[in-house]
């Protein structure tokens, strides 16, 4: 037995109403995040200066998570964005192509100074440690390389798996964070 087809506006709706309420799930929390570190909340304070200073020793104990920590941090850089974002454009474009010749028919369906308000408000030093294996500038709350980095592997992601057939569809699905 055939599902009958969805109207495109219903669609469009339930997604609409989908996006919203992730972004709600991920805003209030975040927000929540942002006012207590920017309180200074004695809790959430401890924890992280116990944090870093844990993660600081482990790191000057162990030279390889360092590597491994720059290597996971240079995804989200630009030469790393450049390659994937090429790559995507590149496969975008191909998979054009071959709609355009009818060889194959597929269905489609400002951050930073937002970011740096929030930076700004939540006025958050780095933390200060002796002999650092890494060394970066401004305020450290929240991290605009790690922003970028999930925002746009996330956006790539769905951009994707809109686009990819049914089986690959469930293999993104498995995938994705719970």
């Amino acid at each position: 037995m055939t599902r009958p087809r969805e109207h495109p506006d219903l669609r469009f709706g339930t997604r609409t109403v989908l996006v919203a309420v992730a972004l709600a799930l991920v805003a209030v929390p975040f927000a929540l995040l942002a006012l207590l570190v920017r309180g200074n909340w004695a809790p959430l304070r401890r924890l992280d200066v116990g944090s870093s200073e844990g993660l600081h020793r482990y790191a000057l104990a162990h030279p390889g998570f360092v590597t491994a920590m720059r290597r996971l941090s240079d995804s989200g850089s630009t030469v790393a964005w450049v390659i994937v974002l090429g790559l995507a454009t590149g496969w975008l474009l191909w998979a054009a192509a071959v709609a355009a010749r009818g060889l194959r028919r597929r269905r489609r369906g400002d951050q930073p100074a937002a970011h740096l308000a929030v930076k700004s408000a939540v006025d958050r030093a780095r933390p200060v440690l002796p002999d650092p294996v890494a060394v970066a500038g401004g305020f450290s709350f929240p991290s605009g390389h790690a922003q970028a980095a999930i925002v746009g592997y996330t956006v790539l992601w769905l951009v994707l798996l809109g686009s990819a057939r049914r089986a690959a569809r469930w293999i993104g699905a498995a995938g994705r964070p719970r």
